[in-house]
């Protein structure tokens, strides 16, 4: 459904990840407010206090790609949204749902699903490298 604008939704979805942003606070994003060579972007649009984000080199790769593609004219189009507007963002979230299976019709799961599984994963990655590196720090204590 949105082929067209690949890589803008896989670096929507990269930033929201990366980054912790909320989805109005992306689909508010100017050209201005970001900084490519620093790696960060400045929200303004924040639900509590403005605040700079930081990105990883292969987002900035992304987000660069589409910059020059989209907005050739940096000064000119300094004050245009990168993103579309919150309600295509939870479309596009939505689209990507049921493409990789995460969503059927009618099931009331919404872009929320994505966060839940981000945070569902990252618990996992934690709990993995506890689960690791506690008989490591038992063998040494018992060595002390």
């Amino acid at each position: 459904m949105f082929k067209i604008n690949h890589i803008r939704n896989h670096l929507l979805v990269r930033l929201m990840c990366e980054t912790g942003a909320r989805i109005n606070e992306i689909a508010n994003i100017c050209v201005c407010d970001i900084k490519l060579k620093e790696k960060a972007i400045l929200l303004s649009w924040s639900k509590t206090t403005p605040r700079p984000v930081f990105f990883t080199p292969e987002t900035a790769i992304y987000l660069g790609k589409h910059l020059e593609t989209s907005f050739p004219n940096p000064e000119k189009d300094s004050f245009k949204k990168v993103f579309p507007g919150k309600n295509m963002i939870y479309k596009i979230i939505d689209s990507m749902l049921k493409d990789l299976g995460l969503k059927t019709k009618g099931d009331g799961r919404g872009p929320h699903t994505l966060f839940v599984i981000m945070w569902q994963l990252i618990c996992a990655i934690i709990l993995g490298w506890i689960l690791t590196m506690l008989p490591v720090y038992w063998a040494t204590r018992k060595k002390q």
